[in-house]
């Protein structure tokens, strides 16, 4: 009678098998023939193999070619094609998100919003993929004008809740970012860029103003500082946005409050949003700073304080990690004081 084979001799080979295959797929033909019969044959293996998961991600490949191929109706019918393999309601994002992808790229967005909406509230997914399609529809429902920003701001609130991701945080940076600007802008008339409320001759006017503006830094200005600083936390993807962001909005307003003598809490507040993110154990890593050394080399002759104390010690930090290209950014600035 012959041994039976140990099953974990089976796993192994069953996962070099799988290692193989995926190894395999990143070297066929590009063109759409070659790349759907290779898929169609690792499918059919992990059919036999009863790998519904492998198996769906093989459609889920597909319909992504399809998708980049101009194919947008037969992508969403080869990603609808993940159900036949797997026996339960798949519990992975991409299906989901590439399913309301394309149902929004045919022209369907009400449909797409709708598709995102339900499977969100689906508690039986996982909280990531929820989470997903919550900020998938929340970010189309600002696209049709469907919510009020309170809503929208829930929204936001909901999905960083269910998954705080870089992608979840920066968009809600951007959202409140577009708003500040927004009112603002309306503050001062509709005219130009926004940085500051409108003067008047009139000393209850300019009272006002200043009151509405420092509401909206309270609402919209000191998050969105804080929500750029917490992208830069989970990942990288947005950094050439978020950076400069976090950076421009954090010394132009303190710039600002300066000049116009603004109340010392709202300096701290302002001060709190950037430097937890900036300084101290928790601060962003020196790696991810130095993209901004222009930036904060250009501002080290900050009117404020607290905020220069805060610059000088993010310089010191990339001195000492970065010396060589720090002492070529601050050279320019020491022959412009000596002279």
């Amino acid at each position: 009678m012959r041994n039976a084979i140990p099953l974990d001799l089976i796993a192994r080979k069953h996962k070099e098998l799988f290692s193989r295959l995926r190894r395999r797929l990143n070297h066929v033909d590009i063109t759409e023939p070659g790349r759907e019969v290779i898929v169609s044959l690792h499918r059919v293996i992990y059919d036999i193999m009863r790998r519904g998961d492998c198996a769906g991600e093989m459609w889920i490949e597909y319909a992504k070619f399809l998708r980049d191929s101009g194919n947008p109706q037969a992508a969403l019918n080869a990603v609808r094609q993940v159900t036949t393999s797997w026996e339960r309601n798949p519990t992975f994002s991409k299906y989901y998100r590439l399913q309301a992808e394309l149902i929004w790229a045919l022209g369907e967005h009400q449909n797409a919003i709708q598709f995102a909406t339900k499977y969100a509230a689906d508690k039986s997914l996982p909280p990531q993929v929820r989470g997903a399609l919550l900020l998938q529809s929340t970010n189309w429902r600002q696209h049709t004008a469907s919510d009020t920003s309170a809503t929208v701001m829930n929204n936001f609130k909901e999905v960083l809740s269910l998954h705080a991701s870089e992608e979840a945080h920066f968009e809600f940076a951007m959202f409140l970012d577009k708003n500040f600007q927004t009112i603002t802008k309306n503050q001062n008339g509709g005219g130009g860029a926004a940085a500051s409320p409108t003067t008047s001759t009139d000393p209850r006017v300019a009272v006002r103003n200043k009151q509405d503006y420092n509401l909206a830094c309270e609402n919209y200005l000191f998050p969105m500082i804080d929500h750029f600083g917490q992208s830069l936390k989970h990942g990288h993807v947005h950094l050439f946005t978020s950076l400069p962001r976090l950076f421009g909005r954090w010394l132009d307003t303190s710039a600002y409050f300066t000049k116009e003598g603004a109340p010392a809490k709202m300096h701290q507040m302002l001060l709190e949003s950037a430097s937890k993110h900036l300084v101290g154990t928790n601060a962003l890593s020196t790696s991810v700073l130095i993209a901004a050394l222009s930036q904060i080399v250009s501002r080290l002759g900050h009117p404020r304080q607290e905020t220069l104390t805060v610059l000088a010690k993010i310089s010191t930090a990339l001195l000492q990690a970065y010396p060589q290209p720090v002492l070529w950014a601050l050279l320019p600035l020491i022959y412009s004081a000596s002279s």
